[in-house]
């Protein structure tokens, strides 16, 4: 596995992190049950509906992007993360369903709602454009409060206090993985890696991977990673 290939699969594992939780006393397990789930932080009649929670996991991958994009490594080589995590939302349900997968193998579950209401690549590119028309300065809590109006949820001051803390543990712990990402960390992480799949440089070497040898590949990388 070489350099790009490594931060390519490190921007794939992107799409994971979203569905964690960052804050205590829920921090590593899947932010489902936190807010949407019987056993959350939340009281039952402060669920939030699935259409909300998929549209905060894409906010924090939208909140990624711009993140990566605007990171002053001084290196120039972490674009590749940002291919490596775009190309798991075009293939948003499937990466979805192979992360199940993979944690069903290693004795546990993904909980994210119902499978059959994930969002595909259609929901996902409409989100981050409504994510981007949005613009003012960016701040996480106006974006939240827009994917809120525009949902026509009412959001608690309880609610509002628990996105922001785990979206400011969220951008803090991305902040920590991008400041990892030095020329001979990531140089040592490659070489450590067992190659299992190829992004090839470009569309046309996208275009020419199938989505079976993509997702069989995040998968095994997973289970590499574990």
């Amino acid at each position: 596995m070489n350099n790009r290939e490594y931060l390519q699969l490190e921007g794939a594992s992107l799409v994971e992190e979203a569905l964690l939780a960052f804050t205590s006393p829920a921090k590593g397990s899947d932010l489902y049950p936190l807010l949407c789930g019987s056993d959350g932080l939340l009281s039952e009649s402060e669920k939030l509906p699935d259409s909300f929670f998929w549209d905060y996991v894409l906010l924090h991958l939208y909140l990624a992007e711009r993140e990566i994009r605007t990171f002053k490594s001084g290196f120039g080589c972490l674009e590749a993360l940002v291919e490596g995590m775009e190309e798991s939302l075009s293939h948003f349900p499937d990466v979805l369903r192979a992360l199940s997968v993979r944690r069903a193998l290693n004795g546990s579950f993904l909980l994210a709602g119902s499978r059959a209401h994930y969002p595909d690549r259609d929901s996902v590119d409409r989100r981050f454009h409504f994510f981007r028309t949005l613009h003012g300065d960016g701040d996480p809590l106006f974006l939240l409060q827009a994917i809120a109006k525009a949902r026509n949820i009412h959001l608690s001051e309880k609610q509002v206090s628990l996105l922001m803390e785990e979206t400011r543990h969220y951008l803090a712990f991305l902040h920590k993985k991008l400041c990892s990402f030095t020329p001979r960390e990531i140089t040592r992480r490659a070489y450590t890696l067992t190659p299992v799949i190829s992004f090839a440089s470009g569309s046309e070497g996208l275009a020419d991977s199938s989505l079976l040898a993509f997702l069989t590949g995040l998968a095994l990388s997973c289970l590499i990673l574990l």
